[in-house]
């Protein structure tokens, strides 16, 4: 698969932070989290900066692209 290109991904973070406010709004916190996780994600990629996951200490690019063998996925998070 390639890379995704940095219309796609500022496309992404646009969508999950316009999410995250309508899921603030209905005082679903813990969903707004995970989508500005998503968008700062993104924005990263974009800009390619080095974060690091807190949990699994990968690369986020690289926990964004295999969510489910990150440590940052919560039991019941199969997005």
């Amino acid at each position: 698969m390639s890379e995704p290109t940095k219309e796609y991904l500022f496309a992404k973070a646009e969508l999950c932070t316009k999410l995250a406010r309508q899921q603030e709004e209905r005082e679903e916190i813990a969903e707004a989290l995970r989508n500005i996780e998503r968008a700062n994600r993104a924005m990263a990629r974009i800009f390619n900066l080095e974060e690091e996951c807190v949990d699994c200490g990968r690369p986020l690019a690289e926990c964004e692209a295999d969510e489910e063998d990150c440590g940052q996925m919560k039991e019941g998070d199969n997005e």
